[in-house]
């Protein structure tokens, strides 16, 4: 029997890691032949990011053949793994796919110990590759993948399957049975990806899975109905739809309406999470709202990229208009989901202004929450290919991003590297990192809520624009207070650092666990874990905005008091103006003047007495969910 190694290398963060889904699939697909049953030997699946020594001493000598399923996140240690096997034993055969791997020969002309690549879906090429080698033959017949022949290095066509409605599913097939169940990994939680269809009908530039010209295509109802039952029986608590579009059709529905009876039935999975379809605004608010009833999602996701129109014609994202993004967020808001918008920073076209326009005028449609991502230049994306890069004179870092959520004492162990655009035609590599110190600043005071209720007051009552004072407000955080700068000063060298391609855009301070932070994290940690410091140290900027000290001193209070704090109790406060229901009216869209109306409100804190659970618990799971925000109520008699 030849034995066959199949490497899907992730981290391990908090105690949960994914199930290696990619090369499940392949295996599930190729052991369902006769001729691959009995010809090879599955060997266990690598998931586990071990040395590099401990990993090939694993597989040992006698390897037939081993592939990697390879992301950016651990494409560079595969590449490490394979050198050495190959150094090991020159005769076996190493495989490469994954989304990291370009669509062309350069990988096999870079790396002289790969033999071949699967380029694009893996299932079909990976079997044809098994069952041509065990017939003696060559490759020239496999579709989708470069290999070595002699000399030369050859590439097949490219072929998308147009069925995969028959493809076996490596969860009910058993395939990661043994992981789940192995009494070495008792405590760990395991976490699933899960596809109900592939493909997508748009092309987007910086994204690469709309790249192919074949439509979108489903798996049949049995398998996935089987998997989500797989799910229950095994405890699953994570679960992740890696469709592009959930809700693109009408059976999407259906699944998610059976997700949801099996956590209701004994509580798993416990959390779903989707990526909405973008044109099906009905039927993806009837599933994230059921979702959101029974707890099963954590948040919803409004996503935009920008607001900026040029920005949005260059990367083929032009499918929502401000209006009916707004339109969504107040939808969203009647329903009671809290909702958070993604975004990216350094699309082609965009400039300081623009951007700074573009996340600070979110706000404006009613969305507070922003999730602000950097922009990467993935190999098989349009935005990768040579013209594209000229035409807007795209410039990368080529950077460690693997640290965030880890644990301190992993920065030298596994790094993981991509690249990541921080100039075009219409930004300098300066101002990319003010767009990013900007981000940061803006993330960490209006979506943590720090300075939320001041800023949605001057702009409904003063009719300041959210963009015009954070602006300011992020200017006097920057230059203009001593306590406040040290912290921007310390962020901003980090993006210097990161410019020279010498650190991870993260963040440690030892009073918030022995783990890294995003830097908007640890800049909102920072200011709440000194809550009194940094409202005294920022008072005078807001009496700026509101001269009047008393109606300022009220606001004040019930702003410190709907975020919660570490180390704070539930509490009630009495006001000389009706705030709750102030703010209330804003929300519903309909703003009325805040009344001078004595009120008396109870705010129910989770209390924290650790700075290092509230980081965990708060900070970074409870992001998406607002869980920052306190429950408030009037209090009546």
């Amino acid at each position: 029997m030849k034995k066959v190694w199949l490497a899907q290398l992730t981290r391990i963060k908090n105690n949960a890691i994914f199930l290696p889904y990619s090369v499940g699939t392949i295996a599930a697909y190729a052991w369902q032949f006769p001729e691959i049953k009995q010809n090879y030997s599955l060997q266990d699946f690598i998931l586990f990011m071990d040395s590099i020594d401990e990993i090939c001493a694993k597989i040992g000598n006698d390897a037939y053949l081993v592939a990697f399923s390879s992301y950016m996140w651990n494409v560079d240690y595969n590449l490490s793994i394979a050198k050495k096997i190959k150094e090991q034993n020159p005769n076996t055969i190493i495989v490469f796919g994954g989304p990291d791997i370009p669509e062309n020969t350069s990988f096999l002309e870079k790396y002289a110990f790969i033999d071949i690549l699967i380029l694009g879906e893996g299932e079909e090429p990976f079997y044809g590759i098994l069952a041509a080698l065990l017939k003696g033959n060559d490759l020239s017949a496999v579709n989708s993948i470069a290999y070595r022949d002699g000399g030369k290095v050859l590439l097949n066509p490219l072929v998308t399957p147009l069925h995969i409605e028959d493809y076996p599913s490596p969860y009910t097939g058993g395939y990661f049975d043994h992981i789940i169940h192995d009494p070495k990994h008792k405590g760990m939680q395991f976490d699933v990806i899960m596809e109900t269809n592939r493909g997508c009908p748009y092309k987007c530039l910086y994204c690469s899975w709309g790249t192919k010209d074949a439509p979108v295509r489903k798996f049949s109802m049995d398998r996935i109905l089987g998997e989500i039952h797989w799910m229950k029986e095994n405890k699953i608590v994570y679960c992740f739809f890696a469709d592009g579009n959930f809700g693109l059709f009408d059976r999407d529905e259906k699944i998610a309406d059976y997700i949801i009876a099996q956590k209701r039935e004994c509580g798993y999975p416990q959390i779903s999470e989707i990526i909405a379809a973008k044109q099906k605004n009905d039927v993806v608010f009837r599933i994230n709202k059921k979702m959101n009833d029974i707890g099963l999602n954590k948040g919803v996701s409004l996503t935009c990229q920008t607001l900026t129109p040029q920005v949005l014609k260059n990367i083929h994202r032009q499918n929502m208009s401000a209006e009916s993004f707004a339109q969504q967020v107040q939808l969203y808001r009647d329903a009671g989901m809290f909702t958070y918008t993604e975004m990216i920073l350094g699309l082609p076209g965009e400039t300081y202004e623009s951007f700074c326009k573009s996340i600070l005028n979110v706000y404006e449609t009613g969305q507070h929450l922003l999730v602000v991502y950097l922009c990467y230049l993935l190999p098989c994306a349009p935005m990768a290919q040579p013209e594209i890069i000229r035409k807007y004179d795209i410039k990368t870092v080529r950077a460690d991003l693997s640290l965030i959520h880890t644990d301190v004492g992993e920065e030298n162990t596994n790094p993981s590297y991509c690249e990541v655009v921080v100039h075009t035609n219409t930004m300098s590599t300066n101002d990319w990192l003010n767009m990013n110190v900007v981000a940061v600043c803006a993330q960490a005071v209006h979506g943590f809520g720090l300075y939320k209720y001041f800023a949605v007051y001057a702009r409904r009552a003063l009719n300041i624009s959210f963009h015009d004072f954070y602006m300011d407000f992020i200017h006097y955080l920057r230059f203009e207070n001593d306590y406040t700068a040290k912290i921007i000063r310390d962020v901003t060298a980090s993006f210097a650092t990161f410019l020279k391609g010498e650190s991870s855009i993260c963040y440690y301070d030892q009073r918030f666990g022995e783990m890294y932070l995003d830097i908007n994290e640890a800049v909102f940690a920072c200011f709440a874990a000194e809550s009194d410091e940094f409202y005294k140290q920022t008072a005078a900027f807001i009496s700026k905005y509101i001269s009047d000290e008393e109606l300022l001193a009220d606001l004040t209070r019930y702003q410190v008091s709907k975020i919660d704090f570490p180390f704070v109790k539930a509490h009630d406060e009495s006001f000389e103006y009706d705030w709750e229901e102030y703010f209330a009216d804003i929300y519903n869209n309909t703003p009325k003047t805040p009344l001078k109306n004595s009120s008396a409100v109870h705010f129910e804190t989770e209390y924290f007495d650790s700075l290092v659970d509230y980081t965990r618990d708060v900070i970074w799971f409870g992001k998406r969910k607002g869980r920052f925000f306190v429950k408030s109520e009037k209090i009546t008699e």
